[in-house]
């Protein structure tokens, strides 16, 4: 198959059985797919103790978007994710992006 292909993806922080946190992330190549059922998953680090996900319409920030419901793509994403490191010491590192094609 040639050409872009829209996937589905989502990340949760998963409670650990020694009570950390690991970031997970699912994916399917069926964008009306239940990820948490028919996604693969993916341990991404237990170093992340904090995630956001923000989108921007163009005039407001929302940390919710469907496109399917919108019918077109965030103007802008912005990631915020905290990390540990093992001696404690915390991190926040902040992240904003333009989307091509989004207008």
């Amino acid at each position: 198959e040639v050409g872009p292909r829209l996937n589905k993806v989502g990340y949760i922080l998963a409670a650990t059985e020694k009570g950390q946190r690991t970031m997970i992330r699912f994916s399917a190549r069926n964008p009306n797919a239940d990820l948490f059922k028919e996604g693969v998953a993916f341990e991404v680090s237990n170093l992340i103790t904090a995630f956001n996900v923000e989108f921007y319409d163009g005039s407001d920030w929302a940390t919710h978007w469907d496109s399917s419901k919108t019918g077109r793509l965030p103007q802008q994403i912005k990631l915020t994710i905290e990390v540990k490191d093992a001696k404690g010491n915390t991190k926040t590192i902040i992240s904003e992006e333009g989307i091509r094609g989004s207008m």
